[in-house]
C-alpha cells in the first residue's frame, strides 16, 4: 500500500489481514494504529474485506504485508 503524509484509508481485499503482518517499508510512519468508524471511532485490529480504515502516517512512504 502506497501512503502518504496524514490520513489515509486503506482495507484488505479478500481475506481479514491482521495489523501484526503489516509493516512499514520507512520505519516509524505509522502513528497511533488502524481506525475503523462503528458509530464511533475505535482502533482496529483485524482489516476486513469490504471495509475502509484509516491510518495516520509521518511522511510518505510504503506498507506492506509481512509473512
Amino acid at each position: 500500500m502506497i501512503v502518504a503524509e496524514g490520513w489515509n484509508s486503506v482495507g484488505a481485499i479478500s481475506l481479514p489481514l491482521s495489523i501484526n503482518h503489516i509493516i512499514s517499508m520507512n520505519p516509524g510512519i505509522i502513528m497511533g494504529g488502524f481506525w475503523e468508524y462503528v458509530g464511533t471511532y475505535k482502533a482496529a485490529d483485524n482489516l476486513k474485506p469490504g471495509r475502509g480504515y484509516w491510518v495516520k502516517c509521518t511522511q510518505s512512504g510504503s506498507l506492506v504485508i509481512s509473512q
